[in-house]
């Protein structure tokens, strides 16, 4: 076989903007100063306060709301399934 031996040759274009490896090792890298670590802000305990009865009976008025829409949802989500079900027999029946 006859094959063509040549050295490799660099394009113009390439590698004009990287730097050489001889280069890179050459040039001492920056010198890198440890810092010192902050210190932390100390943490203020909020005090708790108990709710006032007032706040204690809006608290359980809105959850009692909560669980009547929830109850509510669920009776009428029931009465659907019911009524799709119901819908269902009849046309199954042939009537």
């Amino acid at each position: 076989m006859n094959c063509v031996q040549v050295a490799p040759t660099q394009i113009r274009s390439e590698g004009q903007g990287y730097p050489l490896l001889d280069d890179l090792i050459a040039e001492s890298p920056p010198s890198i100063k440890p810092q010192a670590p902050r210190p932390s802000k100390p943490k203020t305990i909020k005090p708790f306060k108990p709710p006032t009865p007032e706040q204690m009976r809006i608290t359980q008025l809105k959850a009692n709301v909560d669980r009547q829409k929830d109850a509510l949802q669920r009776e009428r989500e029931n009465q659907k399934r019911q009524r799709e079900a119901e819908q269902a027999r009849r046309g199954q029946g042939g009537y």
